[in-house]
């Protein structure tokens, strides 16, 4: 019906090191959307993560995502969302099993300006050893239309990472100036 909307994914990820082994990652997911209000609806995915290690084990384990949707206005939105998975660390050979809870604000601030801003906390564990990480971080962004096709984006990202391990601990601010074109 226009209330409930059925959907399906399928990810796979391979990750592969120079003169070593790889990992992969299939994911299958069902879910659906449903919709509350015309402006306000929930959309959840469930799943499992087929994962074959870079040691050749392999694993299956939950997917799982949700998220709450309230579109206020044809000029705001907001989103909070649930995730747990699996995915290949890109520069280590393991397996990085976290949560994330986020949520974001778009808003249209002008006809041809819009702005968006969102925060995320986390955690999570590598299989391959007893790290733990906590993860934190927000971003803000401007889009500015320069054309109904062509979109010039600004965007600030700040991230921390805290682990049970002192040497991998950090912080990240990530600025991006870019443009897209859309055919």
């Amino acid at each position: 019906t226009s209330k409930f909307v059925l959907m399906g994914a399928y990810d796979f990820y391979r990750r592969d090191f120079d003169n070593g082994p790889h990992a992969r990652i299939n994911t299958p997911a069902a879910g659906a959307r449903y919709y509350f209000t015309n402006q306000l609806y929930a959309d959840a995915m469930a799943g499992a993560n087929f994962t074959r290690s870079y040691s050749g084990q392999d694993r299956t384990k939950p997917m799982f995502s949700a998220s709450i949707t309230n579109e206020f206005d044809k000029n705001s939105a907001a989103r909070l969302s649930f995730t747990k998975s699996y995915s290949a660390v890109s520069y280590a050979e393991d397996i990085f099993s976290s949560w994330r809870l986020s949520g974001s604000i778009n808003r249209q601030l002008l006809e041809r300006l819009g702005g968006s801003a969102s925060v995320f906390y986390g955690e999570g564990e590598y299989s391959g050893s007893s790290t733990n990480d906590e993860l934190k971080g927000a971003s803000v962004g401007l889009t500015y239309y320069l054309r109904d096709n062509i979109k010039a984006n600004v965007n600030y990202n700040f991230s921390r990472t805290d682990s049970n391990v002192r040497t991998r601990e950090y912080d990240k601010h990530v600025g991006t100036l870019g443009m897209t074109v859309e055919f």
